[in-house]
This record gives structure tokens, sequence and C-alpha cells, in this order.
């Protein structure tokens, strides 16, 4: 892979190289393919080998191998999934983390006619069992490239929101959340389903079957710590009254 460019951050005359890189600080990969990232210290009369550094996945400190931990260190990462998109790999110096380099990871699908798109990664049913007054989360992945419309259906019919202060919808660009609060049996157990619609994707989906259970009743604790006290005064009592007809016989 050749270098099309560095993307550097300067301090004190020491910096730090990340490469290759493109021209907007980051690299392209393909679904399953693999991305290696190289990273150096330069300038200010170091020497390279001298300058440890640590890798950051999206602020997440990666453990390397300790001879990988020092100038030039190498970050391989292998088998890339459409969860590795937007990623951000960030290289800097142990002692001096402002002295660091950055870059995100672009991936893209392998066919030739979808070349740059991704589409959401939604399919399949799921099982989901809560108890009465328990709340329900029902979660899919809804990333893609370019992004998709999301709705919700509840027995093949648009949810019905307005009023409804127990649903809770939460969707950024790559999960759509519903929550039902205190979920009952009588209004919310059924068939769910997260859909997304697109010129580029058509219509896709993934089904949530919820079934709402009776409460369970949780084991009386209580009751039985009493039950343990009283059985407790009780063999105290009878061993009191059995020594005391023991001292009387030796009197």
């Amino acid at each position: 892979m050749e270098c099309k460019f560095d993307f550097l951050y300067l301090c004190s005359g020491i910096r730090v190289v990340l490469s290759p890189l493109d021209t907007e600080g980051s690299v392209s990969a393909r679904v399953g393919g693999v991305v290696s990232l190289n990273c150096s210290a330069e300038g200010g009369g170091v020497s390279e080998q001298s300058e440890e550094l640590e890798w950051h996945r999206d602020g997440q400190l990666l453990k390397l191998d300790p001879h990988n931990h020092f100038s030039p260190s190498r970050l391989c990462v292998q088998n890339v999934t459409t969860d590795d998109h937007q990623v951000t790999f960030t290289c800097h110096l142990k002692r001096n983390p402002t002295v660091a380099a950055s870059a995100e990871i672009k991936v893209h699908c392998e066919s030739s006619s979808m070349q740059g798109r991704i589409p959401p990664d939604l399919s399949g049913s799921e099982y989901i069992n809560v108890q009465e007054s328990q709340d329900a989360s029902l979660c899919c992945s809804v990333w893609a490239y370019p992004q998709v419309a999301v709705t919700w259906l509840r027995d093949d019919q648009p949810l019905y929101l307005v009023g409804q202060r127990r649903y809770t919808l939460y969707q950024d660009s790559r999960e759509a959340r519903l929550t039902i609060t205190g979920a009952q049996r009588v209004l919310h157990q059924g068939r769910y389903s997260c859909v997304t619609r697109s010129w580029e994707f058509g219509e896709r989906s993934k089904t949530f079957h919820l079934l709402v259970e009776d409460k369970k009743m949780a084991f009386p604790l209580w009751p039985m710590v009493a039950a343990g006290v009283v059985v407790t005064l009780t063999a105290a009592l009878a061993v009191v009254a059995r020594w005391d007809k023991v001292s009387k016989c030796w009197k």
C-alpha cells in the first residue's frame, strides 16, 4: 500500500507520523480486508527507538506486544467489518499524549456494484421475554452508507406513539432502539419490527417477538429470618431448662 500522505501533529520539535493515509487523513478498507498502520516519532533530535508509543481505538487503550510499543510501532486490523467503519485509531507518545496522530477507517463493500456503499445488517428475528412491569429494550443495527430511514411496526402496522408515554425511541447512525417502560401483557405483548427503507438497499427488517410473563414473587426473606430467630430462641430456652433440672439434681 503506497503512502499518499502523512498526517502530522507537531509539538516541541517532535512529531508523530502515521502512515499510510490518504489526503483526508483516513484509511480505506474493504469488508474482510486488512488495515495496516505504521506510527513513528520523528524530529526533535530524538532516537526513534527510544520513544515509547501507545495506540487507542476510539479513545480505548489497545494492548500490543511489548516489543511493539517503541517507535516505529505497527498496528494491524484483520478481517475488517462494518463495525470498524468511522472508527478512529490514535497513536501518541506515552510521555506526552498531546503529541499524537489519528486516522479514521472507511469501510467499503467488496462488490463493485456496491462500491462505496454499505447496506444495513438487518434480518432475522429475536425473542425477548420480560416480566410484568419490567422494561423491554428492542435494538437493531441500522448502520449503512448512505444512511437509511427507520420505522417501527407492531403486528405489521405502524407503531402508534402519540400519547404513548411508555414507548421511547432512540436512534443514531449505528443503532435504532425502542424501549417499553413497565411493559404490560395486555398493552405491549406482540410482534415488533424494525424496518429500514432506502433507494439503494430497498426494504430490510428485523422482527422482535415480545413475551410479557407474570411477575415472579420474590422469595420471602423476612419470614424466614423470623422463623430462624424463633427456632434459635426455642432451642436456647430448652437448653436452659434442661441445665436447670441438671443443676437441681446436684444440689
